[in-house]
């Protein structure tokens, strides 16, 4: 090992080192890099067409000498000469339309020559085909003048298989580095691609701060709220009403109470009603009492109705027309007199349409504070939890969709760089920086 190694290594090692090439100059620096091959195309290209355009001009020359090529008319025979100046006015047409035919394009590039080449080939195929007979008959009396065009035309002929022999040879190189420029710009979309997912994910997150600090302020204005007189005094009022509720009930399930033992007997006594001639009491009546016996009470003011159906009823019992076990006819008798005797039911019905007085005057205090604020501070606070959550989703898609874009750029960063350095022979690295 030599004492200077480590120089020449680390020599070595930096001319191996990768080109950083920003991504926005990439264009112009393998523009740079590969022109020298189109250079060397152009030039050749532009010195032959120079020569295209010289045959030309002679081809033009020699189309002009064979129309106005002399014979001695007298020499030939009438109807041969007739025949061969046909065919050269006829060949004469053709060749000018076909040299007329051919323009030089003004731009010089590979496209345009290849273009220009196929143009050509496509014509001189049909004026050959088009100029079969003319030219043989032709040759027969302006041998000199027609042999000029048709060396003319291998002349030209040749000239353009010159044109584009060095492009073909080419070929290759010239498609892969046009394929490059495409995949230049597949990349250049593929990061504007992941910059505008960052730029909406960006924006996602901000969004998902704000409606944080919304949702934050909501609550603690919906805290505020409840903590104030109003509220309280709004609360303790729907919580009276609600206690009031709870003994409405009850005091419905003690007229129930009261007047349960009487069900089966009302029921015997309507099926009795139903053979007497004389009814003692409206059906209608009865069958309200029978089925929802609290609304009946509170609609039979004096209890009237209540005291002529319980009188009848305690008569049948008694005449054993209603048939009833002992128990069951003693207790139920005992309904009957505590219902007729004693005010027990009037002031279960007196309870019960005082508590519900009292709801409806705390339902009119309630709808008349109408604490609206609360129901729009909460419907404001689950919108904002709504829309976090989802953001929260639309988050998670763009990460995910961030993360794809990534892998996918860095594959066919990797895949440019390597298809640069098979091209330019130059190892690059390729950067974001926009410097």
């Amino acid at each position: 090992m030599g004492l200077f190694d480590f120089i020449f290594k680390k020599g070595k090692k930096e001319m191996t080192k990768p080109l950083d090439v920003p991504l926005n100059k990439l264009d112009a620096w393998f523009d740079d890099e590969t022109k020298i091959h189109f250079e060397e195309l152009d030039a050749n290209s532009k010195k032959v067409l120079d020569k295209i355009q010289m045959l030309i001009d002679q081809f033009r020359d020699d189309i002009e000498s064979l129309e106005e090529a002399e014979i001695e008319e007298e020499k030939v025979d009438p109807r041969l000469l007739r025949i061969v100046l046909g065919n050269r006015i006829s060949l004469v047409k053709k060749m000018r339309s076909f040299i007329d035919g051919i323009n030089i394009p003004a731009q010089i590039n590979c496209k345009t020559i290849l273009e220009f080449h196929d143009s050509f080939m496509k014509m001189l195929e049909d004026v050959n085909i088009k100029s079969v007979k003319n030219y043989p008959r032709t040759k027969i009396l302006f041998g000199s003048e027609a042999s000029l065009l048709l060396k003319d035309l291998k002349i030209l002929n040749k000239l353009f298989t010159e044109l584009v022999d060095p492009i073909k040879e080419k070929r290759e190189l010239i498609k892969d580095i046009d394929e490059t420029k495409e995949d230049i710009k597949d990349l250049k979309e593929e990061i504007s691609s992941l910059e505008r997912n960052k730029i909406d994910l960006k924006g996602q997150r901000f969004n998902l701060e704000r409606l944080g600090k919304e949702k934050s302020e909501v609550r603690k204005s919906l805290e505020k709220l409840v903590e104030s007189e109003k509220w309280a005094y709004f609360s303790k009022l729907v919580q009276e009403k609600e206690d009031i509720r709870k003994e409405i009930k009850g005091a419905r399930s003690e007229i129930l109470q009261t007047v349960s033992p009487l069900g089966k007997s009302l029921k015997k006594f309507k099926n009795l009603m139903g053979t007497e001639k004389e009814k003692l009491v409206s059906e209608k009546e009865l069958d309200v009492y029978i089925n929802s016996p609290v609304e009946a009470l509170i609609a039979d003011g004096g209890f009237e109705t209540l005291k002529s159906i319980l009188n009848n009823v305690k008569k049948y019992i008694l005449s054993r027309e209603i048939e009833l076990k002992d128990k069951k006819r003693e207790k139920t008798l005992a309904s009957i007199k505590e219902i007729l005797e004693t005010d027990t039911l009037k002031e279960l019905i007196k309870k019960h349409n005082d508590l519900v007085t009292i709801v409806v005057f705390l339902s009119k205090a309630i709808n008349k504070i109408k604490f609206e604020e609360k129901e729009i501070l909460e419907n404001k606070l689950e919108e904002i939890k709504r829309r976090i959550k989802e953001l929260e989703g639309e988050i998670q898609k763009s990460n995910k969709k961030n993360k794809v874009l990534e892998k996918r750029f860095l594959d066919k960063k990797f895949l440019l760089e390597n298809k640069i350095e098979q091209i330019t022979n130059r190892k690059v690295n390729l950067i974001l920086d926009q410097n």
